[in-house]
């Protein structure tokens, strides 16, 4: 298996996590110093990611999807770019978003680990 399907495979575990809000996918997939900035701008480490998407009653993801993923392998370490197409749900309101996501993962024993990432709106394409 290659680096880009091990990547993909902890990116379609994360997606997982999301949707149905399982802190224990979410913990065994982030590494201990994990660290995110939001597409809002926040700055949050693990536990506090984690619960903003696991104890949420407001709002949840229906789904995650990754596309053009692009993963440089470091050795060690793997930084993985793409497109992400959430959707999320709120009472009442589905709201669609696209984001451009950087993901860094670290190599360990057990297998790929994510511990850092940033997501941002995209600039809307010029017509």
């Amino acid at each position: 298996m290659s680096v880009t399907d091990e990547i993909h495979a902890v990116l379609k575990a994360k997606a997982e996590g999301l949707v149905t809000k399982s802190s224990k996918i979410l913990s065994e997939i982030t590494d201990p110093a994990f660290v995110y900035v939001s597409s809002g701008g926040r700055r949050v480490e693990r536990q506090a990611y984690i619960d903003r998407v696991c104890k949420a009653t407001d709002w949840g993801f229906a789904h995650q999807l990754v596309e053009n993923l692009q993963v440089v392998d470091f050795g060690s370490f793997a930084v993985a770019t793409m497109n992400l197409h959430d959707r999320f749900v709120r009472p009442g309101e589905i709201a669609d978003r696209t984001y451009l996501s950087m993901c860094v993962f670290r190599k360990t024993d057990e297998g790929w680990h994510w511990v850092a990432g940033q997501t941002m709106t995209p600039e809307p394409i010029p017509s």
